[in-house]
């Protein structure tokens, strides 16, 4: 079975995720599943933590991600 890519209110943002650095400094990450750009945060990890949130707030649970 084929799925098709999430949408933005469907997407826990667990997929793999592009952090893009702003002109101004700041990041952005996108999820890879949905498309979706979250806020801009200071730093990467920031960034990623936040998109994290946004699929939180869609009613997803958090998964566990990678450790440093």
């Amino acid at each position: 079975m084929v799925r098709g890519r999430p949408n933005a209110s469907t997407c826990d943002h667990n997929y793999p995720t592009l952090v893009n650095v702003r002109e101004t400094g700041s990041h952005s990450a996108r999820c890879l599943g949905c498309l979706t750009v979250g806020p801009e945060r200071p730093s990467s990890v920031a960034a990623h933590e936040a998109l994290k949130d946004l699929g939180m707030r869609n009613g997803h649970r958090a998964v566990a991600t990678h450790t440093s």
